[in-house]
């Protein structure tokens, strides 16, 4: 970890404030009905005595924050041990999130001297901490949730792609209801609907957008790209489409729509596999 913040006091994490300066965030995440459900695990090694006094106190907490650009969710999360159980409504977070661990003082500590601080800077000084201080900064953890495809810039609010049912079908398939209109309907089977609507929104959703929304997807570009593609333009699907790929630079890239519609998609590959694999289990959150 190489922070390089300027404290008044070593830092556990920041730079070179420590001779033994790791200081380390794991989480794990699983689905439980309609939340995600995160573990987190603290480490900051066995040369910290000091540290470990701290924490046995109580002088000094753990807190975990949550950071989602998308959905404008930034929530704390606080342990006096070095593990955390947290839990997150599922429709919060939705794109990047960052998770960031900090040691933050609980009470006033008086004459407090890091056992490993880094001597050229620090010398062997004492310091006097006083509630709130931060006093260590763990790495950061990002993690992709399976978005709903969105447009990213702000005109681009809605999702082009909504699923509800399909009251004339008869058969077991679903299908686009028209291509004419601003935002892509993608009707499913009365009978099929009635036992997909309860799963919605539980641990299953990423398959039920690995299902959907890909190859839908995959079919708007192809016809965004076709010779008779400005048939379409001015509507939504098409202007979010346009918007997106001129945005990555992918305009005039030679490749396949299915490909092209799992980079908009930011690797739905990854997460449905992570997901099939973890699905009565639990994930862990990477770098």
């Amino acid at each position: 970890m190489n922070i390089n913040s300027t404290f008044p006091f070593p830092v556990l994490g920041n730079s070179t404030d420590y001779s033994f300066n790791e200081f380390s965030l794991n989480i794990r995440e699983r689905m439980i009905g309609g939340h995600h459900e995160f573990k987190g695990t603290f480490d900051f090694g066995s040369m910290h005595d000091d540290l470990e006094k701290l924490l046995s106190e109580k002088s000094i907490s753990f807190t975990v924050l949550v950071r989602c650009a998308s959905t404008y969710i930034r929530q704390y999360f606080t342990s006096n041990e070095k593990s955390i159980i947290f839990s997150i409504p599922v429709g919060s977070l939705k794109g990047r999130i960052e998770f960031t661990c900090y040691i933050f003082v609980d009470r006033n500590i008086n004459k407090f001297t890091p056992i490993h601080q880094n001597k050229e800077f620090f010398f062997e000084s004492s310091y006097d901490l006083q509630t709130g201080d931060i006093i260590g900064i763990s790495n950061t953890l990002k993690w992709n949730y399976f978005p709903d495809f969105k447009g990213r810039s702000k005109s681009n609010k809605k999702n082009i792609i909504t699923i509800g049912p399909d009251e004339s079908s008869k058969k077991d398939h679903f299908k686009v209801s028209a291509w004419g209109t601003n935002q892509l309907y993608v009707g499913i089977p009365r009978k099929w609907w009635r036992k997909f609507e309860p799963l919605k929104k539980s641990e299953y959703e990423i398959f039920h957008k690995s299902t959907f929304i890909l190859p839908v997807l995959s079919e708007a570009i192809s016809k965004y790209k076709s010779d008779d593609g400005e048939q379409y333009k001015g509507l939504k699907w098409y202007e979010v489409i346009e918007n997106e790929l001129n945005e990555r630079d992918l305009i005039d890239k030679d490749l396949d729509c299915l490909i092209l519609a799992q980079i908009l998609l930011e690797g739905p590959l990854k997460h449905y596999i992570n997901n099939l694999k973890y699905i009565d289990d639990e994930r862990l959150i990477e770098d």
